[in-house]
């Protein structure tokens, strides 16, 4: 039978007492659903068949019902279609592949369909604005980022699912995974669509982990949400491109401590890789064994590793470089990190000097408290193989601990790595991105150390920044509440 034959053919009517066979296209579902404002059912009519809205069902009230026998068929039949242009812009209501058996499955998963169903002229505004299903799924994008070495992703296949469920419709960038290990058709399987030129410009919501370029946000739609680790007082120049898109933005630096938002904070999960890898980096530069070992050319002593900074990071350093082998001294100028260092096996070490502040961080110390502190820790550093530096305050300069001085006075083949060193590092001689030897010392001030635990790095990130989202992204809608804590203090308005 030839194409032209086949496309005139009318669609047999669905017959319900027994399973139609496969491989033809049925005529469309019909229903007796009326929409809340009691208008006619309308039709949408592309090819030779026909879409029939209708209302009614719970969480796909309104909607386009094609009826197939088979996904097979399905597929055949819909691709080329410009459905999901139509869906994106608003000019459709949600699609769905209606199965024989009842079954429903979305169409937006096909990728192939592009182009022009429009919504009925029919149906007023009073309907559209009534019936859930008409609402478009909220856009959400999740950026390739940009800045150079950095190879995380805010969102993977996991978390594209959940942010499906909580009413999503997720786009990734290209590629926007790959480094950390996700690729593209992992998102797809997930239900994610990849991102092209025009996704920013419809994205409700926009997903990152660096902060964005001003090129990037500059093609933002207006009063569209960002959330990630933005630094807005960082760059003037970013600010003020927030400012002018009125951009809802959300740097996640800026949650506050608490219980409640410890399933959400960046800062910490991605503190922990960064301790991890900083104290593998000492390991490696060290020209000494970490662990004593008894061998028949003699006992070969434990290295002495001094962490400066007992926060998330400092303690995954200790606990690290415990596991190494190494006797662990762990230095904080708050007195009650002291259990928490002893609890990873290391020795507290008490200069004498407290510094407690709010909301977890340390104070500023004073001039004469900093002498002190200063000419107690040089003298203990005299005997210490390796320091590994992870006092840093957010939103600050890090604070100066060792100075030069300090570094001459420790044993040849010394070790400084410089955790702090994106924000001046808490060491004079520390050169961020470079490793420099000072007197016989190795001073390395390594950048974006999360970055290079990139897999679990971004599991961890991508799973902060979705209960974060979750707390205004609900049943398809995004609703800001901001009597909610979390949402008042994380958001900045400059």
């Amino acid at each position: 039978m030839s194409n032209d034959v086949r496309q005139k053919q009318i669609p047999r009517p669905i017959n319900t007492d027994r399973a139609p066979s496969h491989g033809r296209v049925l005529a469309p579902l019909k229903r007796e659903e009326r929409c809340p404002s009691d208008v006619e059912h309308r039709q949408i009519k592309y090819r030779n068949d026909v879409i029939e809205c209708h209302h009614g069902k719970p969480k796909r009230i309104i909607g386009a019902t094609l009826r197939f026998t088979s996904m097979k068929t399905a597929y055949a039949t819909v691709k080329g279609i410009e459905v999901m242009r139509a869906l994106r812009e608003g000019r459709a209501a949600s699609f769905y592949f209606g199965h024989p058996l009842g079954k429903m499955r979305p169409v937006s998963r096909v990728l192939e369909m592009q182009a022009s169903v429009t919504r009925p002229e029919a149906c007023p505004s009073s309907c559209l604005q009534q019936c859930p299903g008409n609402r478009m799924a909220v856009q959400v994008l999740v950026v390739k980022e940009s800045a150079y070495g950095e190879r995380r992703v805010a969102a993977t296949p996991e978390t594209v699912k959940r942010l499906g469920a909580l009413g999503a419709q997720v786009h990734v960038e290209p590629g926007a995974g790959a480094a950390a290990g996700f690729v593209d058709a992992a998102y797809l399987a997930a239900g994610a669509q990849l991102a092209d030129a025009a996704s920013p410009a419809h994205a409700d919501l926009v997903l990152c982990v660096q902060p964005l370029p001003v090129a990037a946000l500059n093609q933002l739609k207006s009063a569209a949400g960002v959330v990630g680790i933005l630094q807005p007082q960082a760059d003037p120049a970013r600010a003020e491109a927030m400012r002018a898109r009125q951009l809802v933005a959300f740097p996640l630096e800026r949650l506050p401590r608490s219980t409640r938002a410890q399933a959400m904070d960046v800062l910490s999960s991605q503190a922990g890789m960064a301790g991890y890898k900083a104290t593998l980096i000492a390991a490696q530069l060290a020209p000494r064994f970490f662990p004593m070992l008894t061998t028949a050319a003699g006992t070969i002593r434990p290295s002495k590793v001094l962490i400066v900074g007992a926060g998330v990071a400092g303690l995954q350093a200790i606990a690290t470089a415990k596991r190494l082998g190494a006797q662990v001294e762990g230095f904080d100028v708050r007195p009650e990190t002291r259990e928490q260092i002893e609890s990873l096996g290391g020795r507290f070490l008490d200069l004498g000097v407290s510094a407690a502040g709010e909301g977890g961080y340390a104070r500023q110390l004073t001039d004469v408290e900093r002498a002190e502190q200063q000419q107690r820790l040089a003298d203990h550093l005299k005997s210490i193989d390796v320091v590994v530096c992870t006092a840093a305050v957010p939103g600050r300069p890090a604070p100066k601990i060792l100075s030069a001085a300090m570094v001459e006075g420790m044993k040849p083949g010394g070790v400084v790595v410089d955790l702090a060193a994106e924000t001046g590092g808490n060491c004079e001689l520390t050169r961020p991105g470079e490793t420099i030897d000072h007197g016989g010392v190795l001073v390395a001030g390594p950048l974006d150390l999360a970055s290079m635990g990139a897999v679990h790095a971004s599991e961890m990130y991508a799973r902060n920044v979705c209960n974060f989202v979750a707390l205004f992204l609900k049943d398809g809608v995004i609703v800001y509440d901001w009597d909610d804590e979390l949402l008042a203090k994380t958001r900045w308005t400059g």
